[in-house]
């Protein structure tokens, strides 16, 4: 094996493995409800022990990985997400299965914030596209595979969930050694802003920990407030210091590429309008058209489908053309597919909805690996690792913006959230999927200042 492709593996390994853990999970949920006698209000701390840790860090491992080299924290992360996987696995406590879920998304947390660093580094320049298509693969893969063989696994034992990702976690430890480049892996002297760091930490995990929290009847409004004002008051401060370079952690140089900025925004509008759908189309599938959970299962399979098999192509085109035309081209497939979404109607039935999400992910296909590797070729080469993490972040961000707007949202248009066959809840589904269709439009018209040509 070639050594770009030893690099691949590892990287795309831990893509695989974070979001299928992230995506299995789910379906798990009903059955620690009844193993441990806990409501599924208590049970989603496992889903949010995971998240919660994976969003605040990404960056903080990605600035410690310039210190350390890239191949202590993917020993670190694998060996991380092994011990946590077997912790969840074998535990008979709630609170030991919480605490695994932590280490767990710790160990994710590195793996995701190097991906794409790494196939930058592994691609030469008019590979990179493909690098990064191979990528999104991956992790179409590892989306799709989560809730379809989680579901069998759960039939079996829950625990399965859990020790499923160990018949993989070894193969790093076999691969990385033979990695000539990371056998003296080069590292930068300066040291990590500790300040900036836990300041980013407490920022984007109050903001985090807010949004998905603020659709929770039992906690209150004014906690929720005051944790939104101290996101608010640390994000303030972690800006004004990136304006130095003595106390930054990212660093201006990056934004002064208008390319990174335009990919960066785009990350957070697509993946936010995504997301505001994602989160509805299972109640849709349930409430209004009367399927089953695992049907509603097959029926999100589309999207991440859409996505294995079109990145690839995708990637490829960008690395002979440049970023610009494809991404422009996935964004009016992205915007046309949630525009299609606001006219769904039960009397559509399954192929009124089908159709969209195939159009929605299609489009999701085209302009995400262009999207990537535009913005990685615009980061000056050593600080790439940093732009690697931002990128995670931004992706995990603007998910849980999407999802915590889009059930609010919801909510608040149908009544109680409950109602079903009624023009009310219809209609609150049709507003939410407006938004989706704001944010994608406004994705469209961002793109149009990317600069042409390859990076």
């Amino acid at each position: 094996m070639s050594q770009k492709y030893k690099m691949f593996t590892v990287a795309g390994l831990g893509a695989f493995l974070a979001t299928f853990e992230s995506s299995s999970i789910n379906v798990a949920l009903p059955s620690l409800s009844d193993h441990f006698a806990f409501d599924i209000d208590t049970v989603s701390w496992v889903v949010l022990a995971y998240t919660l840790t994976i969003g605040p860090t990404l960056l903080l491992f990605s600035a410690w990985a310039r210190r350390v080299g890239i191949k202590r924290i993917y020993l670190t992360g694998f060996a991380l997400f092994a011990a946590g996987s077997l912790i969840c696995g074998l535990t008979q406590s709630f609170e030991l299965l919480l605490a695994g879920r932590v280490v767990q998304g710790l160990g994710a947390s590195m793996n995701m914030a190097l991906g794409p660093a790494v196939i930058t580094h592994a691609f030469p320049k008019g590979e990179r596209g493909k690098g990064m298509g191979y990528v999104a693969m991956v992790v179409g893969a590892g989306l799709l595979m989560g809730p379809l063989l989680g579901g069998y696994l759960v039939t079996v034992d829950w625990r399965l969930i859990f020790l499923a990702p160990l018949a993989f976690a070894w193969i790093p430890f076999v691969i990385i050694p033979s990695i000539e480049d990371w056998k003296d892996s080069k590292r930068h002297k300066e040291k990590i802003n500790l300040a900036s760091g836990a300041i980013l930490f407490v920022f984007l995990g109050s903001l985090l920990y807010s949004l998905k929290i603020l659709n929770h009847d039992d906690v209150s409004v004014y906690f929720v407030y005051a944790l939104m004002a101290l996101s608010v008051v640390c994000g303030v401060i972690f800006v004004l210091r990136e304006r130095y370079e003595r106390l930054s952690l990212i660093g201006a140089e990056l934004f002064q590429n208008r390319n990174f900025t335009v990919s960066v925004a785009l990350v957070f509008l697509v993946f936010m309008a995504s997301s505001s759908i994602f989160v509805l189309i299972p109640f849709f599938v349930e409430r209004e058209l009367g399927y089953s959970a695992r049907e509603a299962g097959m029926v999100l399979a589309v999207m991440p489908l859409a996505l294995f098999v079109i990145a690839p192509i995708s990637g490829r085109i960008a690395d002979k053309i440049g970023a610009r035309i494809p991404a422009i081209i996935g964004l009016i497939i992205v915007t046309v597919g949630a525009f299609m979404l606001q006219g769904i109607t039960p009397e559509g039935g399954i192929w009124g909805l089908l159709v969209p999400l195939i159009v929605f992910g299609v489009g999701m296909g085209v302009y995400g690996t262009p999207n990537s590797s535009d913005m990685m070729g615009s980061a000056p080469q050593h600080k790439r690792e940093i732009a690697s993490g931002l990128l995670s972040t931004m992706r995990t961000l603007s998910i849980t913006f999407g999802v915590a707007l889009a059930s609010t949202l919801y909510v608040y248009w149908s009544g109680d959230g409950s109602s079903a066959g009624t023009p009310q809840s219809l209609a609150a589904y049709h507003k939410v999927f407006t938004i989706s269709v704001i944010a994608a439009s406004a994705g469209l018209v961002v793109s149009f200042f990317r600069h042409p040509g390859r990076r």
